[in-house]
């Protein structure tokens, strides 16, 4: 985020604000700006090049299970020839304890691509040849693309004397499979103490609980400070607890982030 643009932005701090998140990519609100900032960031991914799915559809070679892209992508091709996103969904905000204030909420969902059999063709990871049929929904190779909007999200921001507490609660579901209801859910409380006359560092505290599948993780200024690894090669029985029934885990962390 660019010095200049916070600067134009600058505005009054109030004590508590509720946002809600709006479409990928745009800010939602801003509050204050300065040079002590904590970027806290949430996102989750697929630690996968691949899995299936638990819904799945009939073609010429009859009923087979939906394959979905992870974001362990062996090979890259296998996105129409575009970079991997990387995560499922991520949310990010910026915090100026030393200020009272926070600015720049922003959300962003990675592309969900479903396959179909004999997905994947060379038996092992997903490639170009899996997306080379060109067509949706046909139940065979690629069978469709689509984006979550991830809209139910909300953040609380609590300000305090170089003290700030940022609660995140959200969620984000399968855009082709509307049976999965409760898809990747996150309740965090991200707290960050940090006095510029005092301390180099900020100290941040975070806890709360993720779906239990896929991965997550909270980033604060490129510092990972919880991480949550979900098991990996899940069953159908794993994903369906933690996808449709709505299974959570446990994540915190503790660590020292030098601030921007």
């Amino acid at each position: 985020m660019k010095r200049i643009m916070k600067s134009a932005l600058l505005v009054f701090c109030s004590v508590v604000l509720i946002i809600t998140i709006v479409p990928r990519g745009r800010v939602a609100a801003q509050n204050c700006t300065g040079p002590d900032e904590f970027d806290v960031s949430y996102s989750a991914w697929i630690p996968e090049d691949h899995l299936s799915g638990p819904f799945g559809c009939s073609g010429v070679a009859g009923w087979h299970q939906y394959v979905y892209a992870g974001d362990a992508l062996v090979d890259p091709s296998a996105l129409f020839n575009t970079a991997p996103p990387g995560y499922r969904v991520q949310s990010s905000i910026s915090l100026f304890p030393g200020e009272s204030g926070y600015w720049g909420l922003l959300s962003d969902t990675g592309e969900t691509l479903q396959f179909a059999y004999p997905t994947p063709v060379n038996g092992s990871y997903l490639s170009a040849i899996d997306n080379n049929d060109g067509q949706a929904e046909n139940c065979w190779l690629f069978t469709g693309a689509g984006f979550s909007s991830g809209g139910t999200t909300s953040y609380n921001v609590q300000l305090g004397d170089n003290t700030e507490t940022l609660s995140m609660i959200g969620n984000a579901a399968d855009p082709l499979e509307s049976q999965a209801v409760k898809g990747i859910q996150w309740n965090l409380a991200v707290t960050v103490n940090y006095n510029p006359a005092q301390y180099p560092n900020g100290a941040v505290t975070v806890q709360g609980n993720v779906t239990c599948y896929p991965s997550s993780k909270v980033v604060v200024n490129y510092t990972p400070v919880a991480v949550y690894n979900a098991p990996r090669n899940p069953g159908l029985g794993t994903l369906s607890l933690c996808l449709a029934a709505g299974w959570t885990e446990p994540i915190q962390g503790i660590a020292n982030v030098q601030a921007f």
